[in-house]
Formats: structure tokens, sequence, C-alpha cells
């Protein structure tokens, strides 16, 4: 009789709870959490977290150049969730924006409306359109060598409607700089071995 094989605890971490901090300055605010959850290849759950506001004179305390601050993390094998190549447990989070003064600027007067017919346009059912942006440019590497370091890209989804979604992941992680590290440190993370690919010494995962 065979046994029944209990699925790994990477695929039961529960939603992240997302909190409101008190005791604000003037200048800040709680801001509303995207969190998108969905599975890597070996099943294990994925967060990915954007922290944002649609108001333009806001920003994230971590932001990057699109103005939102961006997060993933992984559902570990302790059941709790994580940065990738983390030790903390992450069992909520919150998004606080600071409010920036717009800068005052001089305008000319509006000219006189001109009166038009106003035309009602005919409601129509907008189709559901789906498609990925292109991958955003690696992030630098964590680490010099031996395949130690990490480094991960991001990507957006595009829609036509709130309920379109787009299949795949939003991100992207992979060990870089695989080449062997110089005594006196290991030359190779662990389950990595030392193997020559193109004529190069490189850090490869053991089969």
């Amino acid at each position: 009789m065979c046994g029944y094989e209990q699925p790994p605890l990477c695929t039961k971490c529960e939603n992240i709870k997302g909190i409101l901090r008190k005791n604000l300055q003037v200048s800040e605010m709680n801001a509303p959490l995207r969190i998108e959850y969905s599975k890597q290849p070996d099943g294990c759950r994925a967060a990915f977290i954007v922290c944002g506001n649609e108001k333009g004179t806001v920003l994230p305390f971590i932001a990057d150049t699109t103005g939102e601050a961006q997060l993933e993390l992984i559902c570990g094998n302790n059941a709790r969730w994580r940065a990738f190549e983390s030790s903390i447990n992450v069992a909520s989070i919150s998004c606080t924006v600071l409010d920036i003064p717009p800068i005052p600027t001089t305008t000319q007067p509006k000219p006189p409306p001109v009166t038009t017919p106003t035309i009602l346009p005919i409601p129509t059912t907008i189709p559901c359109i789906a498609k990925w942006t292109t991958w955003e440019s690696w992030s630098v590497c964590t680490d010099t060598c031996g395949a130690y370091g990490s480094r991960q890209r991001f990507r957006s989804c595009e829609r036509t409607r709130e309920d379109c979604f787009c299949l795949g992941r939003l991100s992207e992680t992979e060990f870089c700089n695989l080449q062997p590290c110089l005594y006196p440190r290991n030359a190779c993370r662990p389950n990595y071995m030392v193997s020559s690919v193109n004529q190069k010494f490189a850090c490869v995962p053991i089969q």
C-alpha cells in the first residue's frame, strides 16, 4: 500500500497581511498594497508586491523609476514568506508614502471655451487583452564569484481591463558571476561544482 505524500511546506504559506502604520509623520500616509500570488515551477508559492499610489505627488519610501516599490517574496521550506536569499520571515507588510507638495507653475489665462454639440458615446464592450511588456534589465549581482550572488529582473502586465491577467511570472531570479572564487573562499556555492564551460572554468549545478 503506497503512502500518501504530503505536499511540501513551501506550498502552504498563508496570504500576507497588509497592515496600516500608526503614528505617521505629517507628510506620511498609508497607501494601498497590490499583492499578486503565483506558483514557481517547483510548485512553491511566490508573492509579487507593489507599493504605490495613483496620486502623482506621493512616492513610496523605496521606489524604482516607475514611482512604485516592488518586492518579490518566496514561500520557504518552513511555510514562511521570505525574500530571495534571505532568512528573515515575513508575515505582514505595510505601504507608506511621502506626500510631496507640487511645485507651483505660472500658467497663461485660458481662452474662453468654444461651444460644441455634445455627442454621447455608444457603449461598447472592451475586449479582454493582456500581454507582458519586455523584461527590464537585470539587477546588479549580489556577489562577485562562485555563483554565490543572485540577480532579478521584472516585467509588467499591460491589460485592457482589471479582470484580465497575463500568464506567467512577473519576475525572474538567477544565480550570477559563475567564475570560481579564489582561496580562502570555497570555489562554489553549495550543490555547485567547478566545471569547464566553453573552455572556461565555471560553477555549475551538481547533477
